[in-house]
């Protein structure tokens, strides 16, 4: 091996364990099932290693390749795995730690205090701005504000209405507001 090839083999070490890549995994071609079956055949792989949920597995070829696998159901796999001299591993299964496990478990709550919240402690003020205008100014109508305040729960227009009626100047009534909407009548 040269200088300049054991480089590039330590850099490419250090970027799978910076990435928490596989390198199994690294430079691998995807192969059906069938195919992989004839391949073990033929007598292509030298080796296999078989995930911790036997879901998938990488081949290790004579050519220096690695294929990936998704493995079907079959119960004469391992006979023909066997049968072939292909050497057979299972990947060890890599269980977090308790600290990872609770501190992954409180990222869910965490994110519905720390964001989810503020956002409906906001929504509750917006809505309840025409009931707050309406005590602050002492508003006639202050009441019949917050009634309309709370129906507008259920559609919106009345939470309009209710806001709109609330920033009325206070002096004025509604029967003036139904008779003369535009206010240029005297």
């Amino acid at each position: 091996m040269t200088p300049g090839s054991a480089v590039i083999a330590c850099s490419a070490g250090l970027l799978l364990w910076i990435l928490q890549l596989d390198p199994a995994l690294a430079a691998t071609v995807s192969i059906k099932y069938s195919q992989m079956v004839e391949d073990v055949q033929s007598g292509r792989f030298s080796s296999i290693l078989i995930s911790p949920d036997r879901g998938t597995a990488v081949l290790r070829g004579f050519d220096g390749n690695n294929y990936l696998v998704n493995l079907a159901p079959d119960k004469n796999l391992l006979k023909l795995l066997r049968d072939h001299r292909l050497d057979i591993a299972v990947k060890r299964s890599v269980n977090p730690s308790r600290a990872r496990q609770a501190l992954s478990s409180l990222v869910f709550p965490v994110f519905l205090l720390v964001l989810l919240f503020p956002i409906f402690i906001a929504t509750a003020v917006v809505y309840c701005i025409p009931s707050l205008i309406a005590f602050r100014r002492g508003h006639r109508y202050r009441w019949i504000i917050i009634v309309l305040n709370l129906v507008g729960v259920l559609g919106g227009v009345t939470w309009i209405i209710a806001l709109v009626w609330a920033v009325w100047p206070v002096d004025s009534s509604l029967n003036e507001l139904l008779s003369n909407p535009t206010g240029l009548k005297k």
